[in-house]
C-alpha cells in the first residue's frame, strides 16, 4: 500500500519520532510491573478501561447516550436506539480485542467481518465495502464545512484493501521496521482508503489496540487508549490531515501521524 510502497518506511525517521519510539519501548519492558499486581486490581483496570475506551471512541463520532444507558449497555442490555446499537457492537469487538480472542493476520475477509461485528445491532449494515465515493468533511468555526481529504474510490477499494493487509504481514513478520511505525503506516493506509461507508474512525481505533496488543504493548488493556485520543482530539485530526497530505502519490509524511 502508498505508506508501504518504495521502502517508503524504510527511510530514516524524523528524530522526534525515533525519541518517541525508543521511549516506548522502553515503558514496554516496564509493564512486567502489571503482572505483580493482584489480578483483581487488574481486571479492575481492564474492566475501567472497557467503558472508557467505548465512551469515548463513540463520543470522537458524536455517538452519545445518558450515562445510565451506557451503565445498561456496558452491563449486556438490549440496545434501544441506534447510537446504542453502535456502542454495543464496539463494546463486544473491544471486549473480544482485551481478552485475546483476535489474532493476526489480518486480511480484508477479517477486517470485514470485524466491520460487521460493530454493526451487530444494526443488521445490513455492516461488513461491506463502501460501494460509492466518500469524502471526508470538516465542520469549521462559525458551521462552515470544507472537504479534509477525499479518500480511495470506491472501486479501487477491494484490490487496495488485499495489497494492504499483505504488505502488513510481510512487514510485520520481517521485523525491518520498529512495529510501532507499521502500525502507524498501516493506520493511515486504511483511514485514507477509507473502505466502508461509515465506522472508518471506530475500526481503526480498535485495530490499533489490536496491533499494539499483538506487538506486546498491552497497557490498553489496563488504559483507556481511546480516552486520550479523545483528550487531544484537535492535535490528532491536525496530525492526520498533514500525514495524508499527497498520500495518493506515494509522497506523504508518516511523522505527523506517528508523534502525534
Amino acid at each position: 500500500m502508498w505508506s508501504f510502497r518504495n521502502s517508503h518506511l524504510l527511510e530514516p525517521v524524523d528524530v522526534t519520532v525515533a525519541n518517541l519510539m525508543a521511549a516506548l519501548g522502553r515503558y514496554q519492558g516496564r509493564q512486567e510491573l502489571y503482572k505483580h499486581q493482584a489480578p483483581q486490581v487488574l481486571e479492575t483496570l481492564r474492566q475501567i478501561a472497557v467503558i472508557e475506551s467505548t465512551e469515548a471512541s463513540n463520543r470522537i463520532e458524536g455517538i452519545t447516550v445518558p450515562l445510565h444507558r451506557l451503565d445498561a449497555m456496558m452491563a449486556r442490555a438490549t440496545p434501544e436506539t441506534r447510537s446504542e446499537s453502535e456502542i454495543a457492537g464496539y463494546r463486544d469487538v473491544l471486549a473480544r480485542i482485551h481478552v485475546g480472542q483476535i489474532s493476526l493476520p489480518l486480511t480484508p475477509d477479517s477486517i470485514r467481518a470485524l466491520h460487521a461485528d460493530l454493526y451487530a445491532y444494526l443488521p445490513g449494515e455492516g461488513g461491506v465495502w463502501k460501494q460509492s465515493d466518500n469524502v471526508i468533511r470538516q465542520t469549521l468555526a462559525g458551521g462552515r464545512e470544507v472537504v479534509r481529504f477525499v479518500p480511495l474510490p470506491a472501486d479501487e477499494t477491494p484490490t487496495a484493501m488485499e495489497e494492504l493487509c499483505h504488505s502488513l504481514s510481510l512487514a510485520w513478520e520481517s521485523e525491518q521496521v520498529d512495529r510501532l511505525l507499521v502500525i502507524n503506516a498501516f493506520i493511515l493506509d486504511f483511514l485514507c482508503i477509507h473502505p466502508f461507508p461509515d465506522g472508518n474512525g471506530r475500526l481503526a481505533r480498535l485495530l490499533t489496540l489490536l496491533l499494539l496488543t499483538t506487538a506486546g504493548y498491552e497497557v490498553g488493556r489496563y488504559i483507556g487508549l481511546e480516552r486520550i485520543i479523545e483528550g487531544t482530539r484537535e492535535t490528532y485530526y491536525e496530525a492526520l490531515r498533514r500525514s495524508s497530505q499527497r498520500w495518493d502519490v506515494g509522497q506523504h509524511d508518516l511523522t505527523p501521524l506517528a508523534a502525534a
